[in-house]
């Protein structure tokens, strides 16, 4: 995570923050003030807000929480051709230990994930390493 006067850099991703934007730090630090100044490297953030080009993020809320050992993403399938797609501006990899669930949070194959993913909001949670998240789990939202 980098941090500059109103952005922060999240698994790659530039997240813009602005006077309207919600902080709070729900960590066991439990900074009164939360700014984005108090962020460190390694911090765990749960951030939602608004979509630009892919790469970047509006923040209507940004959280500092207790560490988790997995990273989430959310939204919209670009560029997807099994066993990939990009989220966010993210490359995200699947494999045979990840799960995939169609619309409705039913269960599905990988080919059906593929198939139906392309443009839909997705979610996608695992690990990510070296600029790329190996998804455990992805999901289409819609």
């Amino acid at each position: 995570m980098t941090a500059a006067s109103n952005t922060v850099g999240v698994l790659g991703v530039t997240v813009t923050t602005s006077a309207s934007t919600e902080l709070d730090d729900k960590s066991s630090q439990h900074v009164k003030l939360f700014r984005l100044t108090d962020l460190r490297a390694g911090d765990y953030v749960e951030i939602h807000g608004t979509e630009g080009q892919p790469g970047t993020l509006s923040a209507s809320t940004l959280q500092r929480d207790n560490t988790e050992n997995r990273s989430y993403l959310q939204g919209t399938a670009h560029n997807v051709a099994s066993p990939s797609l990009t989220v966010l501006g993210v490359a995200v990899t699947t494999n045979a230990q990840t799960h995939f669930q169609g619309p409705g949070g039913t269960a599905s194959g990988a080919a059906t994930f593929f198939g139906q993913a392309a443009s839909h909001i997705v979610t996608v949670r695992g690990s990510f390493a070296g600029g790329v998240l190996t998804a455990d789990q992805a999901r289409i939202e819609q």
